[in-house]
């Protein structure tokens, strides 16, 4: 679970904005991550950021999606999107 701010933070990076709300959102359901300030300064600002780029209802559509997810297989999906991004990316 406590990767999760990390992995969503990664997803802005690879232009994934929208999965990375989604993503921070899922993680933000634990208390330790959503009063955590530290996961805030090293993701969640960022993702906040990045999400300014997106309209209001997209953001809170992301949002309400992340907290309705499973979190094993939102790690699963994770996994094989983001070893196919960087996949694509190194061979580039």
């Amino acid at each position: 679970m406590s990767s999760l701010p990390g992995l969503a933070y990664l997803l802005v990076k690879l232009g994934h904005v929208e999965w990375a709300v989604a993503v921070y959102s899922l993680a933000s359901q634990q208390a330790f991550i959503a009063n955590s300030r530290w996961f805030y300064d090293i993701a969640g600002k960022h993702i906040e950021k990045a999400a300014e780029s997106l309209p209001t209802d997209v953001v809170e559509a992301a949002k309400a999606c992340g907290r309705e997810l499973d979190i094993w297989e939102t790690a699963e999906n994770l996994l094989v999107e983001l070893n196919e991004d960087l996949a694509i990316r190194v061979s580039d």
